[in-house]
Formats: structure tokens, C-alpha cells, sequence
């Protein structure tokens, strides 16, 4: 049975692990990490069977793209307006355990959090493959129709500039992202 728990300190090696095996590595990305988690705002699930870890879902209220992308961190806060914003940061499932409801699970559990706190919007920032598969674009359906949304070709083609590297492309990476802004029950941001 999958249980879902709530992240701390304690779990950073793993939040390392996950990131690392299957988002972004980088040194920088660790010191990230540990920052993130000391925050007020941060927001984060594991989801656990049998003691294994076998995902993490983590955010905070502060707008932290990749890597920075000012036009487009522009866009979303002026989208936002005066609506109070959490933001997605990883959203990972072991390989041996995707398309079983575990990040559904997760994603709920934090939507939970975060509306209990008083949040209006939920960012998501949605990485597209180079054949256009997007591993985390349903599950992220979980909190609702989307508020305001914008896909991005070639978003993470600087990844290397920041000491990254794209466990999908390598050094040169080619993936796409769709920014989404996910509301509780609001009409769709007029542009």
C-alpha cells in the first residue's frame, strides 16, 4: 500500500536522488535543494511502499524557474495579478513505479497543503521531450483547469550555461516546457 508522507530535513539525500536521476544535476542544484526546504512556504510529499521511497513532490511560493527566464517570469507574474502563488518545483515517480496513480496521489496531498493555507494558484512548469511527451502534464490536471498557460519550445536549450545537464538530451538539450498556472475555481486569465 502507497502512503503519502509529508518531506523534511531528514529526506534530503533522497530529494537529491530523485532530482538528480531524473530532472536536472548540478551542484548548484543540491545548495538549491537544502534552501528550499529550510523556507517557510515549502510544501512537499513523499510517497512511500514497503519504507521505499518511490516519489517526491516539492514546492514554495517563490516564482524559481530552471534557470532564470526574465520575459517569461514577466508573463506569469502579470498573469498572477494580486492571487497568491505556489509554485511546483520537481514532481518525480521511480520509473519502476509511473502510471499507477503515485504522482496523482502526491499532487493531491499538496494541493491540499497549500489551499489550506490560503494559495489561489499553483505554477507548474510542465517539461516537454523533444517527441512531445509529457510525463507530468495529466497528474498536474489534478488541480484543475488551467488558469493561464504557455508552451515554450527549446525553453531548456541553455541548461549547460547554468551547469546542468538534461538527462534526456545531455549537455545540448533540445526539450521543450509548458508554463501552466492551475487556479481552485477561477475563470481562465484574459491576455
Amino acid at each position: 500500500m502507497i502512503e503519502y508522507k509529508r518531506l523534511t530535513k531528514d529526506d534530503l539525500e533522497e530529494m537529491f536522488y530523485f532530482y538528480e536521476t531524473y530532472l536536472n544535476e548540478g551542484e548548484f542544484m543540491r545548495d538549491q535543494l537544502r534552501e528550499e526546504i529550510e523556507d517557510e512556504s515549502f510544501v512537499g510529499y513523499k510517497a512511500v511502499e514497503d519504507g521505499k521511497t518511490i516519489g517526491i513532490c516539492f514546492g514554495k511560493d517563490k516564482l524559481e524557474l530552471t534557470y532564470p527566464h526574465p520575459r517569461l517570469e514577466q508573463k506569469i507574474m502579470k498573469a498572477k495579478g494580486n492571487l497568491k502563488l505556489h509554485c511546483v518545483d520537481a514532481m518525480v515517480v521511480d520509473k519502476d513505479y509511473r502510471y499507477m496513480g503515485v504522482s496523482t496521489g502526491m499532487l493531491k496531498a499538496y494541493k491540499e497543503e497549500i489551499a489550506d493555507k490560503g494559495y489561489d494558484l499553483i505554477f507548474g512548469e510542465i517539461w516537454i521531450y523533444p517527441d512531445g511527451h509529457m510525463p507530468v502534464n495529466k497528474p498536474m490536471m489534478t488541480f484543475g483547469k488551467p488558469y493561464w498557460e504557455s508552451v515554450e519550445k527549446m525553453y531548456y536549450r541553455n541548461l549547460s550555461k547554468y551547469g546542468l545537464t538534461c538527462p534526456v538530451c545531455g549537455k545540448k538539450c533540445i526539450c521543450g516546457a509548458k508554463l501552466t498556472l492551475y487556479n481552485f475555481e477561477r475563470e481562465e486569465a484574459k491576455e
